[in-house]
């Protein structure tokens, strides 16, 4: 299993590849005020960190409402699993506060290239797969949970029963 922490700078990995999105972020952020959507986005960053620290599971950045995540390619069955369950625990915390937003999910798997960017030298991915995983035809769509044909094909049969085809292009939602 690939560490993530000990991936040298420049290193190409295969990965599990996901970006998460709150729909409705700035409506929100408009109507809620600074001190609201500080706290939403820090029980949502919790909640990330919490389904994935019992995974090799990496958290490569937060970019406002989104999020970046990646699996070492070992896990994608379980990585898949385990944000789903994200999913769901993210979902009802908006669901409890009546809130109108959702967490969308868009997943891929390739190559990564491990980089440190400097001035900061955080550890960051680049790569033609993370492009791809970025523009997930549906991944936009309010607050569903994407995988594209590459992950479906990696996950165990009773795992790929979740999902349902989506064309064009193909993509895989669960409901």
């Amino acid at each position: 299993m690939k560490d993530f922490q000990n991936v040298a700078d420049g290193e190409k990995i295969p990965a599990l590849i996901c970006f998460t999105d709150i729909t409705g972020f700035a409506r929100t952020a408009r109507t809620s005020g600074t001190d609201a959507v500080v706290r939403m986005l820090r029980d949502l960053t919790g909640m990330i960190a919490d389904h994935l620290d019992p995974t090799p599971g990496w958290i490569v950045k937060y970019i406002g409402d989104a999020s970046l995540i990646v699996f070492p390619d070992e896990w994608v069955d379980q990585g898949v699993n385990a944000l789903l369950k994200l999913k769901k625990t993210c979902d009802a915390y908006f669901t409890d506060r009546s809130m109108p937003n959702r967490i969308t999910f868009a997943m891929h798997f390739g190559e990564i290239t491990v980089v440190k960017l400097p001035p900061m030298q955080n550890m960051d991915i680049l790569g033609d797969a993370v492009n791809t995983t970025a523009r997930l035809e549906g991944g936009t769509s309010k607050g569903r949970f994407v995988i594209s044909p590459q992950v479906f094909r990696k996950l165990k049969p009773e795992t790929r029963k979740i999902f349902h085809k989506f064309t064009p292009p193909v993509v895989y939602h669960a409901e």
